[in-house]
């Protein structure tokens, strides 16, 4: 019985990893490694390289679960994108994808077997070239493929064509697949993702007075021996008494990295749709608890969402608090180029497309190529794809916005399953393309690396 190939998705938030034929990732972590560090700041002589001059790599923490409490780390990303650019650490990636394989992951080593990767959309030598060196010269894999999100993501929505609208963690991607090919014309992006969302969010709550926490900067009450058999319900009294603990030893860089976290879970719990989006949702009036007992009711679930679809769509008529985010406008909380800077919010959004301009953009830059490029099938489907196209009011609101800014075409059919298999789509085509019977032949060997060089043969069998 042949072994069933390893599947890699990376991403800025979480790499997933399993086996063909696996409806979903065996395993799913953050990307991220926390590096011991024992400097109180820079002009402090006592730092940690990992002993005596080794690694520090073979020190590090992984997984680095950000509900968990790490003093003198700070977490450091296999994957980041620049410049509108993903790119890979070698030697990062390398101890990342042993550690998956390890115990800690999927307990079932690559050496010898067959492995297809996800990549960008948009073409990226430095990245392929990184990821297929650290699969045939580290992880000695006898086979592997690559292929291109987009791609995956019309595979796992049984089509071979499409217009693919992905928003992950680190940007926004519009490609147009035509019969499984990804093309570079079309590929319209912006910097805007789901972490910076979370960044916005986790401002906006501060503004409004509403502080998130990492839940291990809590401390939960004492349970009395009658709490312990059930006899004590949980009052608010309880829910008050939760204390916070000093963290003296936790890093800035970790304490916000803990802090995404934990405002990625309020974004996705707490969200509602408020009048100013004008799409009809389930009506809910469930309220979010804080571990300190603060109550996040209706109105800041619609003005985050409200936020949430401003920053999406570049559209300020969709705040519900719009006094309060005017107010964050000039507040320095975008990364910019330089990772030492910060550049203020409204200037940030200010020089955004928007997600229903990146698609109108991608749309029309596919009717200028011919047949023979782009079949025409091609732009009569939108597929959704990441997580954070997951929120109930984005394909309402790109369907509605896309046939107001283009109405002389007809409008498209726009798919969104929802759900993990959105969310993992590329995962899931991934799993379908390689369970075809040809699949082995679309593999680069071992050999053939050897024989035309890594980077030529990339570009032959992996356009």
């Amino acid at each position: 019985m042949s072994v069933k190939p390893f599947i890699i998705d990376f991403g800025t938030v979480t790499i997933r990893i399993g086996r063909v034929g696996d409806k979903l990732p065996s395993f799913i972590a953050p990307p991220f490694f926390g590096k011991p560090n024992l400097k109180r700041n820079e002009t402090d002589v006592c730092d940690f390289s990992g002993g005596n001059g080794g690694n520090w790599l073979d020190y590090a923490i992984f997984p680095l679960n950000p509900k968990e409490k790490h003093d003198n780390s700070i977490p450091i990303s296999a994957i980041t994108y620049d410049n509108g650019e993903y790119n890979l650490k070698h030697d990062i990636t390398d101890k990342l994808l042993e550690c998956a394989t390890s115990s800690k992951g999927v307990d079932e080593l690559m050496e010898g077997g067959t492995v297809i990767a996800t990549e960008p959309n948009l073409h990226t030598p430095q990245f392929r070239n990184t990821l297929a060196d650290v699969l045939v010269e580290c992880q000695r894999v006898n086979k592997f493929y690559m292929c291109k999100r987009a791609a995956l993501s019309c595979y796992a929505s049984a089509r071979g064509s499409g217009i693919v609208v992905d928003v992950g963690g680190a940007c926004s991607n519009v490609s147009v697949v035509s019969e499984g090919f990804v093309i570079q014309e079309t590929i319209k992006e912006e910097p805007i993702g789901g972490t910076i969302m979370n960044r916005i969010l986790l401002n906006y709550m501060s503004q409004i007075g509403t502080i998130i926490r990492p839940s291990f900067e809590y401390i939960k009450p004492v349970k009395t021996e009658d709490a312990l058999k059930g006899k004590i319900q949980k009052t608010n009294d309880y829910v008050n008494s939760v204390g916070l603990r000093s963290l003296p030893y936790v890093r800035k860089a970790y304490y916000e990295y803990a802090q995404l976290y934990a405002i990625s879970r309020v974004k996705e719990t707490c969200c509602s749709s408020g009048e100013n989006l004008g799409v009809a949702m389930e009506n809910t009036n469930s309220c979010f608890v804080l571990p300190d007992g603060t109550f996040l009711d209706t109105t800041v679930g619609k003005s985050l969402s409200g936020i949430f679809c401003r920053s999406l769509f570049n559209d300020a008529n969709y705040l519900e608090d719009s006094k309060a985010f005017q107010s964050m406008e000039s507040l320095h909380i975008i990364p910019s180029r330089n990772e030492h800077e910060m550049i203020p919010l409204g200037q940030f959004l200010n020089g955004l497309t928007g997600l229903d301009g990146l698609l109108a953009e991608s749309y029309g830059a596919a009717r200028q190529l011919v047949s023979s490029v782009c079949i025409p099938d091609a732009i009569k489907t939108v597929i959704l794809s990441g997580g954070t196209t997951r929120h109930s009011a984005v394909l309402p609101l790109l369907e509605r916005r896309f046939a107001n800014r283009m109405p002389d075409v007809e409008s498209p059919l726009f798919m969104s399953v929802g759900g993990d298999e959105q969310q993992y789509s590329s995962f899931i085509g991934a799993s379908i393309l390689a369970s075809f019977g040809m699949f082995e032949s679309l593999c680069i060997t071992r050999e053939d690396c050897q024989e035309h060089g890594l980077e030529r043969i990339l570009q032959r069998k992996c356009p």
